[in-house]
């Protein structure tokens, strides 16, 4: 698909364009941070920032959503709409971006979950290219960035007075076809202009992390005493797994009043001591370090042993949030 070019000015004025049956959410100043959050018309998105406090996988995976409500005397029960308008992600850096491909696999492979698949269906992915990594971003190292994002439907790369905007798929192309007079074709100088960009941002990343054979040898130290020298710093505080664009899990609750009740879901962290506790008090993982060394053994064995991908998409979020230094970065480095 053939590049196009769209303004500074047109982009930053996007929610007052688009059809008011969409939704725009775009990541906004927050005191010292970014977050994504709903668009209001008139307001204008922070698109030079270098990533926000929290991903943006809250569109796909509510921090609590409701699942059905039901009636006990009646004994009906029905599904929540999830989805009233379709939703323009816009302005997603390449990880966030990859990071949906990783929750595709687990969300809409062998079993669907419908309620994410109705989510993703209604959410176009504007993705944009990184253009100053953080300090604590490796996503060179896991394949994730930092030029374009695995789920981007259009990928925007910063040019000189605007952006060079790249279809990636069919949606990518049919929104671009909707806002007519907002994007033209971009010029060979300014798609010229687009690559060098990619290339200055890319030479600025650190490597140095070596991913291959990584679960060969995580494997090999199952039983390492760096597990339990590294979970003495953990807090079991859940922020690495609530700030983590890859993390999924979830509980569910009933909310029962009177005769009529609803089931919702929220985020749970595997780093909670009553995440894996089953019925009778059993429990697989008792100790801080079974749960800490867990995690990242999901991340990076068992996830790419059984769905072919790693669960780490080098945002850093979780080493710079994390209150007592736990860095997935130095458990990399120790098996590289």
């Amino acid at each position: 698909m053939r590049p196009y070019y769209v303004d500074e000015q047109s982009l930053r004025r996007l929610v007052d364009l688009v059809s008011p049956s969409k939704s725009i959410i775009a990541p906004v100043r927050h005191r010292d941070s970014f977050l994504f959050r709903k668009m209001s018309p008139g307001e204008e998105p922070c698109l030079d920032y270098s990533n926000t406090a929290v991903p943006p996988k809250f569109v796909l995976l509510p921090q609590l959503e409701p699942l059905l409500s039901y009636d006990i005397r009646r004994g009906e029960a029905k599904s929540v709409d999830q989805l009233s308008n379709d939703v323009i992600l816009l302005g997603v850096r390449p990880c966030d971006s990859s990071a949906f491909v990783v929750l595709d696999k687990v969300m809409s492979g062998q079993y669907t979950d419908p309620y994410y698949a109705a989510r993703k269906g209604r959410t176009t992915v504007i993705g944009i290219s990184c253009s100053e990594p953080a300090p604590s971003c490796f996503c060179d190292s896991m394949g994730t960035g930092p030029t374009e994002g695995a789920s981007d439907d259009i990928t925007l790369t910063e040019i000189d007075g605007g952006y060079v905007a790249r279809p990636r798929t069919v949606k990518g192309m049919r929104f671009i076809e909707e806002m007519k007079g907002v994007f033209r074709s971009a010029t060979n100088a300014e798609v010229e202009q687009g690559e060098a960009r990619a290339k200055l941002v890319r030479d600025k990343l650190r490597g140095g992390l070596e991913i291959e054979g990584l679960q060969e040898r995580m494997s090999a130290a199952f039983s390492d005493p760096y597990w339990q020298e590294i979970s003495r710093r953990c807090i079991e505080c859940g922020i690495c797994s609530f700030i983590c664009p890859t993390c999924y899990c979830f509980d569910v609750a009933e909310l029962v009043l009177g005769n009529r009740g609803t089931r919702s879901r929220g985020w749970d962290s595997c780093q909670f001591c009553t995440f894996s506790r089953m019925a009778g008090g059993l429990d697989p993982r008792p100790a801080r370090s079974d749960r800490l060394k867990h995690r990242f053994y999901h991340k990076l064995v068992y996830m790419p042993r059984t769905f072919g991908a790693t669960s780490c998409v080098g945002c850093g979020r979780c080493a710079t949030r994390c209150p007592s230094n736990v860095d997935i970065v130095e458990v990399m480095l120790r098996w590289s």
